[in-house]
């Protein structure tokens, strides 16, 4: 009789065993299971994020980064070196020597400019303006040739006593005050592309500048300091082998987008920009800084008014510079920039500072 019952006992302790064991094997299975459809949920979501970051939105709809690679950069003399995002780093397949840069506007500087800018683009140009076909083009149209008479600035003395920063364009003026903070030009000598009024030359000398010149188709009066001086576009480039790498910044805010597309007399180039770009990299030493304030969007052109610069030509506009910082509008300090800010087209101005490599 004890025997039966000890027999039943030890029946009954395997059988507990059994289950417990059981228990945890399910358990354990199911843990593991969590895990793994975690991991597999982590790693979708990542090539997702990476399939959409290698898209550009464009004229043409989507394009991956190699497509536009194939299709926008290489043949104009870029290559995509590092996939960033939102803006891919580039690199120039054959870099242009200063002297061929030059050369090069020169020759169009210097060839027929029509009394009025042109009202639409010529076929010849169609596909140069709009990187073949993947920029968006909106027709509008200007006329603001420069005028013959000089215009004279003889408020620059009054406007350095102000307290408050004194900025052009509103609000987005005042991304060249904030980046001057962070990036100041103390004792530095550099020059502004394109300047209807002082205002950056005078936040440049707040800054501590020591000296700048003002490269401008209006010809120009400075009176009241002989820290600002006056040239006019094609002088300063015939003069460029003086100038080479003698600089250490330069400003231009609202100006290069306009180059190249004959509004204000200049001559027509569809790579007119991403000239004067490489031109002001002749003309910086090395480690300079170039503050670039030009509008933020999806790639566009407002033909002849100004383009929107996405992360197309962006990316071609920072080759051979290093991105350190982007300021927008009031904001005191840095932004980060993100795919949304390119999506759409815009005219808000972003100013990129940028560094010489």
């Amino acid at each position: 009789m004890n025997q039966s019952i000890l027999v039943r006992q030890r029946l009954a302790v395997a059988a507990l065993f059994i289950l417990i064991f059981t228990a945890l094997s399910i358990r354990n299975k199911e843990q593991f299971s969590f895990i793994a459809t975690n991991e597999t949920a982590r790693i979708i979501g990542e090539n997702e994020s990476k399939s959409r970051r290698d898209i550009i939105w464009t004229a043409k709809g989507p394009a991956t980064y190699a497509e536009v690679d194939r299709n926008v950069f290489c043949p104009n003399n870029f290559k995509i070196v590092e996939y960033n995002y939102p803006i891919p780093k580039l690199d120039f397949i054959h870099r242009p020597s200063c002297a061929k840069t030059f050369d090069d506007w020169l020759a169009i500087a210097n060839g027929n400019i029509p009394e009025s800018p042109p009202k639409v683009i010529e076929a010849r140009y169609k596909d140069a303006f709009l990187l073949n076909g993947y920029t968006e083009l909106y027709q509008t149209y200007y006329n603001d040739k420069a005028k013959p008479h000089s215009v004279v600035w003889n408020n620059i003395e009054s406007l350095m006593t102000v307290t408050k920063p004194v900025v052009g364009y509103g609000q987005e003026g005042l991304a060249v005050y904030y980046a001057l903070k962070d990036y100041p030009v103390v004792n530095m000598t550099g020059f502004v592309i394109g300047s209807q009024s002082p205002w950056i030359e005078v936040l440049a000398l707040q800054s501590g500048a020591a000296k700048v010149l003002t490269v401008e188709y209006q010809e120009t009066e400075i009176v009241g300091t002989k820290k600002i001086e006056y040239i006019h576009p094609i002088e300063f480039a015939k003069e460029w082998s003086k100038r080479n790498e003698s600089y250490d910044f330069s400003i231009s805010f609202s100006s290069i987008e306009h180059s190249g597309l004959g509004r204000y007399g200049d001559p027509i180039d569809p790579f007119g920009d991403l000239k004067e770009v490489q031109k002001v990299l002749c003309l910086l030493k090395q480690g300079g800084l170039f503050y670039l304030g030009i509008p933020r969007g999806k790639d566009a052109l407002f033909y002849n008014a100004h383009r929107i610069y996405g992360r197309m030509r962006l990316a071609m506009m920072m080759t051979g510079f290093q991105w350190l910082a982007t300021y927008r509008g009031n904001n005191a300090r840095a932004v980060t920039v993100t795919e949304e800010d390119y999506k759409k087209v815009s005219h808000k101005q972003d100013l990129y500072v940028l560094k010489k490599i």
